[in-house]
């Protein structure tokens, strides 16, 4: 693939990403959601949580294969205010952010009971 193709491709995908994550305050590419589908593409399956009591809204985005050895990978993302933000992955080498560990261990206990 030339250079110029795998550029038009990357920004398909920005704008694709753009569309779909983009708050008020943030371009898609900028999203956690973003950041995560322009690394490792579209997800296998995403599950989708928006209305489960005592819960904020989230989604689990699981990869069969991240194409750099690890397999069988959930990235969960939460929202209080309809802004998407990572709290958990099982990938290792992700993209650092501070976490909310309290409420991703609350989180990943609920899923497992």
């Amino acid at each position: 693939m030339s250079l110029k193709k795998a550029w038009e491709t990357y920004l398909e995908k920005v704008n694709l990403v753009n569309l779909a994550y983009s708050t008020q305050i943030q371009k898609g590419y900028d999203t956690d959601r973003g950041r995560t589908y322009l690394k490792y593409g579209e997800p296998n399956a995403i599950s989708e949580s928006y209305n489960e009591p005592a819960t904020y809204p989230y989604e689990i985005w699981h990869y069969y294969d991240l194409g750099n050895g690890q397999r069988n990978k959930k990235f969960v993302f939460y929202t209080r205010d309809m802004e998407y933000q990572r709290f958990f992955t099982s990938a290792f080498r992700c993209y650092r952010r501070n976490l909310e560990l309290p409420m991703a261990i609350c989180f990943i206990r609920a899923r497992q009971s």
